[in-house]
């Protein structure tokens, strides 16, 4: 990577996802169960996907989606951390938007799980307990289920649509991603 002097960079938060390469393990004869089970966040996500033993999504998944999965690789996106400094002016959406367009390259589908941060467990790494504190959480909403809502909202936006019976959202890459102002169509 070349930093020219004059190049700022500012840390607005990070994120995590995952590229899980159906079509290679198919080709290398690896189980797609086995591919997701190397994380417990990705083999959640291929219960509520797929059936046992399929390289396809299921069929209410499909039809969720108007059939428009023309690729078997999954892009899950895991974490989505914005600093307070930058939230509320629609950075998340912005950081989604161009993580789906940089790494969607042989996905069919995109998978969530939206899930407030502030509800989870506090690590036991310093490092991550310092990066939890400026991050803030104890100000979000304290109602889980009113926080989930309101981040599910946030992702609709993006054209995610929820997976009725489970706690993930999903979407399409064949579909156009919704500009931030427009309702997904």
């Amino acid at each position: 990577m070349v930093t020219r002097a004059d190049d700022v960079r500012t840390l607005i938060g990070k994120f995590r996802l995952y590229y899980v390469d159906i079509e290679s393990a198919f080709n290398d004869g690896v189980p797609v169960h086995d591919v997701f089970d190397t994380y417990a966040e990705t083999f959640e996500i291929y219960q509520a996907l797929f059936d046992a033993d399929s390289i396809e999504p299921r069929e209410r998944v499909l039809r969720l989606l108007e059939y428009e999965v023309h690729e078997l690789n999954v892009l899950i996106l895991d974490r989505l951390e914005i600093l307070p400094a930058f939230r509320g002016s629609r950075l998340g959406l912005a950081v989604m938007k161009a993580i789906i367009r940089r790494f969607s390259a042989g996905v069919g589908l995109v998978a969530i799980k939206p899930f407030p941060l502030q509800f989870e467990h506090e690590p036991t790494d310093e490092r991550e307990r310092e990066w939890r504190a400026a991050l803030r959480l104890t100000d979000l909403p304290r109602v889980e289920r009113l926080a989930t809502t309101k981040l599910c909202a946030y992702y609709q936006r993006l054209g995610f649509v929820r997976l009725r019976g489970t706690p993930f959202m999903v979407r399409s890459v064949s579909t156009r991603i919704p500009e931030f102002d427009e309702r997904p169509t």
